[in-house]
Formats: C-alpha cells, sequence, structure tokens
C-alpha cells in the first residue's frame, strides 16, 4: 500500500496549480515597464550593464555620439572648439538621453566618449579633426570639466590622462609604418641584370 501511494504522489496533476505572474518592474511613480527580458532584448551591450529604465520610452533619447557632436562648435577660422563634450551641460544632457540610467553614469559617459575617440566596441569614430581636438584635452592629466562642479564629489576621472591612440591616429601611423617596410623591402631588391653578375 505504501508502494502504491508513492506512486500516485508521483502522478499528481500540476494543472490545478496557478502560475506565477510575470513580475514587472516598477519605478518611482509606481508605472508598470516593460519586463526585464523584454528590455534585454531591445537593449544595447551599454543599457544590459545597467538596471533603472526611465520608462518604456525616453522621448529624449538619442545616442551618445549625437550629443557628443551638439557639444562640439567651430570658430571663424575653422578651428574645431570640443571644450564643450567636457562640460557639465553635456554630461547631463547625454544622462538625459540614456533609456537606462547606468549605475556608474561617470565612469559609463568616459567609456562613451573613449569609445569614440578609439573606435572601439564598434562605436563610430569622430571625423578626423575632432578626435584630434578630444585627444588634446584627454592626455591633459587634470579632472574633466563636467566632473569639477561638486567639491566634495571623489570622482577623479581624467587625472591619469589617456594614453591610447585614437582611430584616426592609429590608422595613419599603420599606414606610415606600412610605407617605411615597403621602402626598406624595395631597397633590397637587386635589379635581374645586376644580379646576373653577383
Amino acid at each position: 500500500s505504501n508502494q502504491r501511494s508513492r506512486k500516485r504522489k508521483l502522478y499528481v496533476s500540476t494543472s490545478s496549480i496557478p502560475a506565477e505572474p510575470e513580475q514587472s518592474i516598477y519605478v518611482a511613480d509606481d508605472s508598470p515597464i516593460q519586463s526585464y527580458d523584454v528590455r534585454k532584448k531591445m537593449a544595447s551591450n551599454e543599457c544590459r550593464e545597467n538596471q533603472i529604465s526611465t520608462g518604456p520610452f525616453n522621448p529624449n533619447w538619442k545616442s551618445a555620439y549625437e550629443t557628443f557632436m551638439e557639444h562640439v562648435t567651430y570658430e571663424p577660422d575653422g578651428t574645431c572648439n570640443c571644450n564643450g563634450i567636457f562640460s557639465r551641460q553635456c554630461y547631463e544632457d547625454w544622462l538625459d538621453s540614456r533609456q537606462i540610467i547606468p549605475k556608474r553614469p561617470e565612469q559609463s559617459f568616459r567609456r562613451a566618449l573613449v569609445g569614440h575617440v578609439t573606435g572601439e566596441s564598434r562605436r563610430k569614430p569622430f571625423p578626423p579633426e575632432i578626435e584630434s581636438c578630444v585627444l588634446e584635452r584627454l592626455r591633459e592629466r587634470r579632472v574633466w570639466e563636467c566632473f569639477t562642479q561638486d567639491e566634495n564629489s571623489n570622482i577623479r576621472i581624467g587625472v591619469q590622462g589617456f594614453r591610447k591612440m585614437g582611430y584616426h591616429e592609429s590608422r595613419a601611423e599603420d599606414t606610415s609604418t606600412n610605407t617605411s617596410l615597403n621602402c626598406a623591402e624595395d631597397s633590397l631588391l637587386i635589379p635581374l641584370e645586376e644580379s646576373l653578375f653577383v
């Protein structure tokens, strides 16, 4: 009888057990937004690192590249001025345009800017003149202006400078190196007529 009761327990139907409802994520105003699974499929690599959503759709959303380019100006003589990229206003515009609020916004802002300078993580590189201007500021060993507003802040982004090469800078160096190597190889070649008498 004990064996029969055990077998019956194994075949108990689970159809009567109610399924757990899908959990929604709520923001400060208690309005439900998309589930984590849905947001994860729609999110980019940057979004997947973060946890706080601004809602189903942020009307202020724009790419980091667009935000940075909006803060680039040109002097009357055509000289590029990229100081606006490092301003507090640019940082706040970038943060306001995020669909997902980063856990560490200052580091995410730096990573986005550096990514467009170097072309890493499949980010769109800046035009050569803007890249050169941004690199000049990145290589200065001082805190970025956007993080100097709060005297009590411990953010020290910028104090160590920047050692990497920009996207166009790296490509130009590779081209120069290949040209030098080709010239060196050509100088070692002996014409066919001369080689017959060596």
